[in-house]
């Protein structure tokens, strides 16, 4: 069973870039672009790991890993 990555980012090109390295190195890598989208993809979806960028839209990044906590 391969391990899943989820990765926070706004920009879409790091965001991409990220996936690409990420699959490349055997993860399966869910994709999003907010802290607001996150907690609803895991609503559905549990990943090994969070990568997440601190600064995003409407809500930042540590007050999403908060919530992920709680």
């Amino acid at each position: 069973m391969r391990q899943s990555i989820l990765v926070i980012e706004d920009d879409s090109d790091i965001n991409d870039l990220l996936k690409r390295i990420l699959t490349g190195a055997g993860y399966d890598v869910l994709q999003s672009y907010s802290g607001t989208e996150a907690l609803l993809l895991l609503k559905t979806a549990t990943p090994d790991l969070i990568l997440s960028d601190l600064m995003l839209p409407g809500m930042d990044g540590l007050s999403a890993i908060r919530l992920i906590r709680e």
